[in-house]
């Protein structure tokens, strides 16, 4: 898995949300590397291509070393599940790290929490992934015609996974109907009013 992140020239960064300060990316930084595992992916740079594109730099990141997963939404994962496992546990996300989560107290408390979402493979595979190393369950709605690889890789990471029957827009309204009528938690990469 390959991802593109492109510098552009400083403008507006006053006007930046909160969680996009540079402090609270330190902190979020911070936490991910106190995750079991976690190694900085290769990052190379593009100089000639981002010259001709006109920007200031231009690197690729190669996600697929991360954690083995070959997908890049693990961290993306970790860091939702750890921010809502804070928030029911009342505590500040900025003061626990990651073996906060393994102390027997607190796996005991989570250790029956159930996280669902719908996918097309990478962020299902992520918050599976997310979810077992935190101890709590896993729940993936993917869409008719997913690829079997897909699921088995998913599957292979403790989650359960239902391929439906229907395209990933209505797996996704499958997932938070089933949220809301078992008492999980949805966790989804897609927005819609009502759901951010």
């Amino acid at each position: 898995m390959i991802s593109v992140n492109a510098v552009f020239p400083k403008r507006g960064a006053d006007k930046l949300p909160p969680e996009l300060d540079q402090t609270r990316a330190g902190r979020v930084t911070a936490f991910h590397r106190s995750v079991d595992n976690y190694r900085a992916t290769p990052l190379h740079s593009l100089p000639g291509l981002a010259k001709e594109l006109g920007l200031a730099g231009l690197y690729v990141k190669d996600e697929s070393f991360r954690f083995g997963l070959n997908a890049f939404k693990s961290l993306g994962a970790t860091w939702a599940l750890a921010r809502i496992l804070c928030d029911r546990l009342d505590k500040d996300i900025d003061t626990v790290d990651f073996s906060f989560f393994k102390q027997n107290e607190i796996f005991e408390k989570i250790k029956d929490i159930t996280f669902v979402t719908a996918t097309d493979g990478n962020h299902g595979r992520g918050l599976a992934w997310a979810a077992r190393q935190l101890g709590c369950r896993a729940k993936v709605f993917m869409p008719a015609g997913t690829v079997p690889i897909r699921v088995r890789n998913i599957q292979a990471l403790g989650a359960e996974v239902t391929v439906t029957e229907v395209n990933y827009d209505d797996s996704v309204r499958m997932a938070a109907r089933a949220a809301d009528e078992n008492g999980w938690i949805l966790v989804q990469d897609t927005a819609w009013e009502g759901y951010e």
